[in-house]
């Protein structure tokens, strides 16, 4: 549009350059904030939630994920798989979470317990009971959301297990150093595999270990 608007005369030839300098500054700006966008909100937010509007709440977490003891971060296909070895084989009650609405709609179809979070948002962990949970299991495609999503909870006051998968050997280096307890190869296993593999390191919260073999 600049360029166009230089070559019309209805802007003077500098302003093409002032507008290209103004367009990578604003690259590197965004690249130094993103980065630090979830600390930043977590200092500024009392004053910015002046300015919400009640339509931003409508997606605050609901009674599902109350009175459970595993929750699901990421319900895609190692996920869902993660979830339902829990609850058939461990037998404890667990509870997904999910940012894509279609995929909530089809879990509760089938009878699992989904909620609409995104896990990067401190407001999403603050809107839970953190504490009542034995074990929060990462499953998301990003080893970046991850991390953050981790220090997120932790910053929430969660003191209990964690556990996540990472497809590469550095991603579970930087998954133990962000604080997972247990990081399961994603190309190792499928989500049962990697459920079994996280609750056999909890033998105190399980009522029984099933008799399949344990990695």
């Amino acid at each position: 549009m600049a360029a166009l608007s230089v070559k019309n005369g209805w802007l003077p030839d500098d302003w093409l350059a002032i507008l290209a300098l103004a367009v990578s500054f604003s690259f590197v700006l965004s690249t130094l904030f993103n980065s630090r966008s979830h600390r930043l909100y977590g200092h500024f937010k009392q004053t910015l939630r002046r300015f919400e509007t009640a339509a931003a709440a409508e997606d605050n977490p609901q009674s599902p994920a109350s009175n459970v003891e595993v929750l699901v971060i990421g319900m895609g296909r190692v996920g869902s798989g993660a979830y339902d070895t829990i609850e058939s084989q461990y037998h404890l009650r667990a509870c997904g979470v999910e940012t894509d609405k279609v995929k909530i709609a089809k879990h509760l179809e089938v009878g699992r317990r989904v909620i609409y979070g995104d896990a990067e948002d401190a407001d999403f962990w603050e809107g839970l009971h953190v504490t009542d949970y034995k074990l929060v299991m990462f499953t998301m495609p990003s080893v970046a959301e991850m991390v953050d999503a981790v220090e997120q909870l932790r910053n929430a006051g969660y003191t209990g297990k964690i556990a996540a998968v990472a497809k590469y050997e550095d991603e579970r280096s930087q998954m133990k150093a962000a604080g997972a307890d247990v990081v399961f190869n994603y190309y190792a296993e499928a989500g049962a595999g990697f459920a079994e593999h996280a609750l056999s390191t909890m033998l105190d919260i399980l009522p029984a270990k099933p008799a399949s073999t344990v990695l």
